[in-house]
């Protein structure tokens, strides 16, 4: 019952975020363009591969040494431990596929802190502490990630995504169930869509 509640608690306030910040979307929206569209000049200017590709072995390699602009797109679809997204970076999994993320005890499953603009497709993270996913300062866009069984670690109640700080942060096709804290928690975010 009280995990029905929650789901439903998650939805309403969503739904809400997502009506009170219409006015602002299209306006972030028009500056995240811009972002990207500069940030993919400048990797074309310097001549730099957009996308790289990782295996679960090379991965925080490849992310560490990403620059702004550029997507780390693995090639397995499990990995064991937290990656650390640096902000500006993007991860997928490859071709749609996703990549299934177990962090080791007591440690979120992904995480991007600083600024920048961040897209994270294609991701499940499973029986995470603390967060599922936390994101710290930057803007990020999660498109087809699903984070589940998250309990509460450290400070952290065992929120599935626990975005702090943050200009902008986009749901899309997202679903964060099953966790020991909320399905989303948005302190001191701008725009949430």
């Amino acid at each position: 019952h009280s995990l029905l509640t929650s789901h439903i608690s998650f939805l309403i306030f969503f739904s809400i975020v997502f009506m009170a910040c219409g006015d602002t979307a299209s306006s972030s929206n028009d500056t995240e363009t811009e972002a990207e569209t500069t940030e993919q000049e400048r990797l074309e200017e310097e001549n730099v591969e957009e996308r790289m590709l990782a295996t679960s072995a090379t991965l925080q390699d490849q992310l560490d040494t990403a620059l702004a602009g550029q997507t780390v797109v693995i090639e397995e679809t499990e990995f064991s431990g937290t990656i650390v997204i640096p902000p500006g970076v993007n991860l997928m999994g490859k071709e749609g596929k996703e990549l299934v993320v177990t962090p080791k005890e007591g440690q979120p499953g992904v995480t991007c802190t600083g600024q920048g603009n961040s897209d994270v497709s294609h991701i499940r993270v499973e029986n995470a502490s603390g967060a599922g996913i936390l994101i710290d300062g930057c803007s990020m866009t999660l498109n087809n990630v699903i984070v589940t069984g998250t309990k509460a670690g450290g400070k952290l109640p065992g929120h599935g995504i626990l975005v702090q700080n943050a200009p902008t942060f986009k749901a899309l096709r997202v679903s964060s169930i099953f966790n020991a804290g909320s399905g989303l928690e948005a302190v001191a975010t701008t725009s949430v869509i």
